[in-house]
């Protein structure tokens, strides 16, 4: 739990524009933030702020079993699925998530997004994150 406690707090901080440094996992998959200094368990956030910890905690699991030193092992990596995963997000956390998801695609992870949603696809365009749009 310590390694990606450690690769999902880099990837809070990122999201939170700095305002989270730490994330921290128990065993039980309960989630402290600090915040100056003091924990603050998940129970005692927003909705937008835990869904952001727990996707944190979500992709520092992917690339912690996708690293480079274990990579070879995988002929395939599996595709990155979220279903309307970012609604509590505001769009300054979602353009930051965005852009984290980003990351992963240019590393060769295959991505898609399920929405109902717009604005997921108007944030990719204005920060010129690379995407494709499939209306159904």
């Amino acid at each position: 739990m310590p390694a990606i406690s450690q690769i999902a707090s880099e990837l809070m901080t990122k999201i939170s524009d700095g305002r989270y440094e730490i994330l921290r996992a128990g065993t039980t998959l309960g989630v402290t933030l600090d915040k100056d200094g003091f924990g603050i368990p998940s129970e005692l956030l927003s909705a937008g702020t835990r869904d952001v910890a727990y996707l944190s905690l979500r992709l520092a699991l992917i690339k912690k079993i996708y690293d480079e030193d274990i990579y070879f092992c995988f002929t395939v990596i599996p595709p990155i699925i979220f279903d309307e995963s970012f609604c509590q997000l505001d769009s300054n956390r979602l353009k930051r998530m965005l852009e984290v998801i980003s990351s992963f695609a240019e590393q060769g992870i295959q991505v898609f997004i399920f929405t109902s949603h717009k604005r997921e696809s108007e944030i990719c365009q204005t920060a010129e994150i690379e995407s494709f749009l499939l209306n159904l």
